[in-house]
């Protein structure tokens, strides 16, 4: 691995006087240098939108075994952070693959599912959870109407979950120049429209993050920052998509232009990530796409009162045998603070 020297471009876009930390860009940045990096990214995706391949899937290796090969299923970020934070095994059976586009989102959406049922701690009342069930529920019966039928079965392209401004490397404070692009763990084969989807990066934070949290369905103020931001970034990957050879249909460019026109960016960015909210933005403005008629009748299909009050008193359960558990560990882990138990001592009262 070689040295890259510069500069992280995260830590000159964020405002490192926020009272609480956060990647989301500070709004005093000149546009010309946001449209100088967008271009310089824009060049960057389109030379990894040239890279086609067969499946959906992990990485192929060079030094995977025959007799020991790697799962199909990808590691995701979204996978990842469930079972870490969550506590919940959403990969399933990792050998089995996808064959269509349609198949791996019924996929990732039912991980959100998951998640709610089996977290002991997902839900903060009986109201909470018969609205979340509901809600994914919907997403999931929405997937079909947010599929490029042109796509569905391929060519797939190589996705990184997190990849954003945050991993650039530029040569200096003062050259914005991109010297290195870093940190592309979460890669696998994945569907082309979530590659070609409008960037959920462009203020570099993830508008699932609270800064963006929606009050009444009404967008945060930096809605207006990041819808002025995805036409700027429209226009110069088309520009740029324009100048290189082989991409003359503007194929990249057209992707990121249905995927606002036909309200799938929404649910690609719901699909990235777990432990969604329906207040988030993206599911805000999934909603709002759809019209609220519409959303209510594709809620109505699963409000089905026995099994939500089921559902709900069962949730409800958990989390008070959660919250006694997690009272119980504080108590004892304060005789570790104080010397008065081992850390073995504690961890045996947690089995």
């Amino acid at each position: 691995m070689d040295f890259v020297d510069g500069v992280s471009l995260n830590d000159l876009l964020k405002d490192p006087n926020a009272e609480r930390p956060t990647r989301l860009m500070r709004e005093d940045i000149d546009d010309g240098y946001i449209e100088f990096i967008y271009r310089q990214f824009a060049n960057f995706l389109l030379q990894l939108f040239k890279l086609d391949f067969d499946r959906i899937g992990s990485l192929p290796s060079p030094r995977a075994e025959a007799e020991c090969p790697l799962p199909i299923r990808p590691l995701t970020f979204k996978a990842h952070s469930i079972l870490q934070s969550g506590g919940v095994d959403t990969f399933g059976d990792r050998h089995q693959g996808f064959a269509t586009t349609t198949e791996y989102f019924q996929y990732v959406a039912g991980q959100d599912l998951e998640q709610l049922i089996h977290q002991p701690n997902s839900i903060d009342s009986p109201y909470d959870a018969k609205n979340k069930f509901k809600a994914f529920k919907a997403v999931k019966s929405l997937i079909p109407d947010f599929i490029n039928a042109k796509y569905d079965h391929g060519k797939f392209k190589l996705i990184c979950d997190d990849l954003g401004l945050a991993n650039l490397i530029v040569r200096s404070k003062e050259n914005l120049t991109v010297v290195g692009v870093v940190d592309l763990e979460w890669s696998y084969i994945g569907p082309a429209q979530l590659f070609g989807s409008a960037p959920w990066w462009l203020l570099q934070d993830r508008p699932v993050n609270s800064a963006w949290d929606c009050k009444d369905d009404e967008p945060p103020k930096i809605a207006a920052q990041y819808f002025r931001y995805l036409e700027t970034f429209k226009r110069v990957l088309e520009e740029e998509e324009a100048k290189m050879l082989g991409h003359e249909e503007k194929e990249l460019s057209s992707l990121v232009k249905w995927s606002q026109d036909s309200g799938a960016m929404w649910l690609h960015m719901l699909l990235l990530v777990g432990f969604n909210d329906q207040h988030s933005f993206p599911f805000t403005q999934l909603r709002q796409h759809l019209g609220p008629a519409e959303w209510k009748r594709r809620e109505k299909e699963f409000d089905n009162a026995e099994e939500l009050d089921a559902f709900a008193a069962r949730k409800v359960r958990e989390l008070k045998q959660y919250d006694d558990a997690l009272e119980k560990a504080e108590e004892v882990r304060a005789f570790v603070d104080s010397g008065k138990m081992t850390k073995e001592e504690f961890i045996a009262t947690l089995r």
